[in-house]
């Protein structure tokens, strides 16, 4: 079969066009991919450097020793 040059200039476009797409979005997964990777790294960073949580106040109950927690109630 015979092809016009303005059929195979339009085919060849397309393939262009096509390359060119596939090329944008290999070019925007690699910057999203880095950007989670860069995201995620900081987050560690910042969770190891975080302080330790305070240890929680120890209370002490009327049996053992010491004053009730519970506030004097008029009477």
């Amino acid at each position: 079969m015979h092809t016009t040059v303005a059929h195979h200039a339009d085919t060849n476009t397309a393939a262009q066009r096509a390359v060119s797409r596939v090329l944008m979005l290999t070019a925007l997964v690699g910057l999203l991919n880095t950007t989670w990777r860069r995201c995620r790294e900081m987050h560690q960073r910042r969770m190891e450097n975080r302080p330790d949580s305070k240890p929680e106040k120890l209370q002490v109950w009327e049996d053992e020793g010491g004053q009730s927690q519970m506030p004097e109630s008029p009477g």
